[in-house]
């Protein structure tokens, strides 16, 4: 998605066409991203594993489509407000309003909040997952209008399975342990090399 806004200059993002040497530094992304979610494990074993997911997948392919548009238009409004961190402030303003609005509608007990101050004192990064948001969104629509909305995106994309592969292998902040594999390392090599040439070739 990232790169068609590019192509395009939807939402005003910076215009950047599609070359020869772009297109295989994507189809190396993008490989090298199957390779480190899976995709490529044998039959047997990815049905154990992806069996009645493909709702969820479609949904989270239509997550990262909603990154991207998110990405190039807090871009464009951090040009238009002349500043990167009026645009994340707007961006997460108007999130927490409708968030707000959800929790009213929808049947969701209220008193469940408390849960995560009686837990603070034991893990109190569980208070950081907003502050980490926000300087994702503030990076993002600062690095926009530097080098365009693909490029943030690859690099975002890299970034998220390569520490995802760090966490997994140790369990960190209470994940589930998933050990690292050598078609996981095959993926992020490839995806690396994707990145690079994408970015400096």
């Amino acid at each position: 998605m990232g790169q068609i806004i590019d192509q395009f200059g939807l939402f005003k993002s910076p215009i950047s066409k599609s070359t020869f040497i772009k297109m295989v530094g994507l189809l190396l992304v993008a490989g090298g991203m199957l390779l480190a979610t899976g995709a490529f494990m044998p039959k047997d074993k990815m049905a154990k594993k992806q069996h009645h997911l493909l709702p969820y997948q479609l949904l989270g392919i239509f997550a990262g489509v909603l990154m991207a548009t998110q990405t190039a238009i807090n871009g464009h409004l951090g040009v238009i407000l002349k500043s990167s961190l009026h645009a994340a402030m707007i961006s997460f303003t108007v999130g927490a309003l409708l968030l707000i609005i959800i929790v009213l509608i929808l049947p969701v007990q209220i008193s469940n909040l408390k849960l995560a101050y009686q837990n603070f004192s034991k893990q109190w990064w569980l208070w950081i997952g907003g502050f980490l948001g926000a300087i994702y969104v503030l990076g993002c629509a600062w690095l926009v209008p530097q080098i365009g909305t693909g490029q943030v995106i690859v690099l975002v994309l890299f970034g998220q399975l390569f520490f995802s592969a760090i966490i997994d292998n140790w369990g960190l902040l209470h994940s589930k342990v998933n050990p690292i594999n050598l078609m996981r390392i095959l993926g992020l090599i490839t995806m690396f090399i994707g990145v690079v040439v994408l970015h400096f070739i």
